[in-house]
């Protein structure tokens, strides 16, 4: 019997221990945002500001939907897959629509992000820098000279992330348990994008005009807390 009751106590708690992640849709409030990408020297940077409305792991009538199963327990770990639109734009005051390159390729995507609580303080900066090797290629290029400047599309079948984050250790447990969780609203949210970009054909030998301005638009997948 005694043999019984300690087999039948190990079995309940393996019952009531939660899996070890759960989806968290869009942690960071990235999914559509653009990029706006401007060349320099031979990489791309971007710079993008914005912020979340609400804290939605405390609501549970959002997307986010964490079960009432997981209160009480503090993950240790965020992850996040972030990827691409299908459709590029670049512009060019200066130059002809020869002048752009056949394709782009973005590559070695880099992200620091920096939340800062509604109140003011307590703020993280952390560098998420993807520990993938994927790159986007767009290609299919589409150009026309406006009245003041050459518009071009690119097009890519890529599906894959880009960007494929983890976000832990103490700026994740700050984020998550003083700024996301007990903070006050809104939690601003700063990102610095750093890709390096080449490029095939084009009467620029691949380089993308010097004025050039691209515009990628992001998307979240597969957001998930480990716990």
């Amino acid at each position: 019997m005694r043999y019984f009751l300690i087999v039948l106590l190990m079995f309940l708690a393996a019952c009531t221990k939660p899996s070890n992640e759960v989806a968290f849709d869009n942690p960071f409030g990235l999914n559509g945002q653009a990029l706006k990408l401007s060349r320099v020297g031979e990489t791309t940077s971007v710079t993008w500001q914005g912020g979340f409305t609400d804290l939605p792991i405390n609501d549970l009538d959002t997307t986010t939907k964490i079960p009432e199963f997981y209160r009480g327990f503090t993950p240790g770990r965020l992850l996040e897959r972030l990827g691409f639109e299908t459709i590029m734009e670049a512009t060019s005051e200066a130059v002809q629509p020869e002048d752009f390159p056949d394709t782009f390729t973005f590559s070695a995507p880099q992200l620091q992000v920096t939340i800062v609580d509604g109140s003011g303080a307590p703020s993280v900066t952390s560098d998420l820098t993807s520990k993938g090797t994927l790159s986007v290629t767009f290609s299919n290029k589409q150009c026309e000279r406006l009245t003041t400047e050459t518009f071009c599309t690119y097009s890519t079948t890529s599906s894959e992330a880009a960007l494929d984050l983890e976000y832990g250790g103490s700026d994740f447990r700050t984020f998550y348990n003083t700024i996301l969780t007990t903070g006050e609203s809104p939690n601003v949210l700063s990102s610095t994008f750093t890709m390096t970009v080449t490029g095939t054909g084009g009467r620029l030998l691949g380089f993308p005009p010097s004025d050039t301005e691209a515009t990628l638009k992001l998307r979240s997948l597969d957001g998930k807390l480990v716990f």
